[in-house]
C-alpha cells in the first residue's frame, strides 16, 4: 500500500503482493492520507482532507478493493480528526483530535470502535506544532 500526492488530490493505492497493477481504494476528492491496514487485512483506515480549506478533516475506512467506504468521524468546523491507527485486535482505532482546541494549538488522543460508534477521550493535550 502506498499513498502519494498528485497536485492537490491524494489517493491510496494497493497492489497484489507478487506485483501487478495498483488500484486506487478511495475517490480522489477525499484527498486521503495516513493509511493503516486493519490487522485482519479487511479494511484500511485513512485521514481525509474532505472539507475545503481545512487541514485534516475526518476519519474513513474502506475495503482494500475500494468498496464499503465509511466515514467514521464528522468533526464540526473548524475542528479535525486525523491519523487513525488500528489496535492490534482490530476492534478499535486510536486517532488525534482537537475538539477542545478551536485554535488548533493542541490535540488529544481518542479511541473509536472500528464501526465508529464510541469516541472516548484517551489522553490530555499534546502540542501538535
Amino acid at each position: 500500500m502506498r499513498w502519494h500526492v498528485a497536485g492537490v488530490k491524494m489517493r491510496i493505492f494497493v497492489m497484489p503482493f507478487g506485483g501487478g497493477p495498483e488500484s486506487p481504494v478511495n475517490p480522489a476528492y477525499l484527498e486521503a492520507w495516513a493509511p493503516d491496514w486493519a490487522p485482519n487485512g479487511g479494511r484500511i483506515v485513512f485521514s481525509s482532507h474532505i472539507f475545503q480549506d481545512r487541514p485534516n478533516g475526518a476519519i474513513f475506512t474502506v475495503r482494500p478493493d475500494g468498496t464499503g467506504l465509511q466515514q467514521l468521524t464528522t468533526p464540526p468546523w473548524p475542528l479535525a480528526d486525523w491519523q487513525a491507527s488500528y489496535a492490534p485486535d482490530g476492534n478499535r482505532l486510536v486517532f488525534s483530535s482537537d475538539p477542545r482546541y478551536p485554535d488548533r494549538c493542541c490535540a488529544d488522543l481518542y479511541l473509536l470502535t472500528a464501526d465508529g460508534k464510541a469516541k472516548p477521550q484517551l489522553s490530555t493535550s499534546r502540542k501538535i506544532k
